[in-house]
């Protein structure tokens, strides 16, 4: 939907089997919808999306791409599965209510100076998550971070709660950055490759510091090497 065109659906309550919502308007709402199968929403630069009744999005192909400037508000969102986000600079993607993120590998983008505001999130499973210069992922109640990659720098903001579980997550601390994750008790490498050797937790850099003063074990599923390496940094 482009400026100038208009495209009421004001008692669309669910979408299934690879749909796009292409929003092209100052702002547009869909004011009844309530569960989102297999459905992306890419919102233009400067544009609004409003979902108030929205709780769910699942399915391959799910997922919020946002703009530069854009916003996605979704105050009843819960859940979100095998679903990616997308947000440009200074986007903002408003779910109070959202407790879980399942990437099923796919990303969780931040562009500089976007906001992920996930107060009540719980979990993040499955993602490439990235956070650009400037950007903040409030989520301050998040216990789960797993099955993700995450590579932890300076000039970012990451709130997060007592995260207790990161199995099968690929975490790197960079260029005297730090990440907090003093609950984890135990770290499992669920790569299924024998082939690989490659490094799961590091810390680069002077001042680097990935704390996992909790951990008393390290386990591997699959017959893959677990590698954790300090360069300058601290592994600790």
């Amino acid at each position: 939907m482009e400026t100038g065109g208009e495209l009421r659906l004001p008692n669309l309550v669910q979408t299934d089997g690879r749909t796009l919502f292409e929003i092209r308007v100052p702002s547009y709402a869909l004011p009844k919808l309530e569960t989102a199968s297999k459905t992306l929403f890419d919102v233009g630069a400067s544009n609004t999306l409003s979902t108030p009744l929205l709780t769910t999005m699942s399915g391959r192909g799910s997922g919020v791409t946002l703009a530069d400037n854009a916003v996605f508000d979704a105050p009843t969102l819960v859940s979100m599965s095998s679903s990616t986000i997308a947000l440009g600079n200074n986007a903002l993607f408003d779910a109070p209510l959202l407790t879980s993120i399942g990437a099923s590998g796919g990303g969780v983008t931040l562009g500089t100076a976007a906001l992920l505001d996930v107060p009540e999130l719980l979990s993040i499973d499955g993602a490439n998550l990235s956070l650009g210069a400037g950007s903040t992922l409030n989520a301050p109640k998040l216990q789960t971070l797993s099955n993700t990659t995450y590579t932890r720098e300076p000039n970012t903001t990451f709130m997060h709660g007592p995260v207790s579980d990161i199995t099968g997550s690929e975490l790197h601390v960079r260029n005297g950055a730090t990440l907090l994750f003093p609950n984890v008790a135990s770290y499992t490498n669920t790569l299924n490759d024998y082939r690989a050797h490659l490094t799961l937790l590091s810390a680069d850099g002077v001042g680097s510091l990935l704390n996992l003063s909790g951990v008393q074990s390290f386990s591997s599923v699959h017959p893959t090497a677990t590698k954790a390496a300090a360069t300058a940094g601290v592994t600790a």
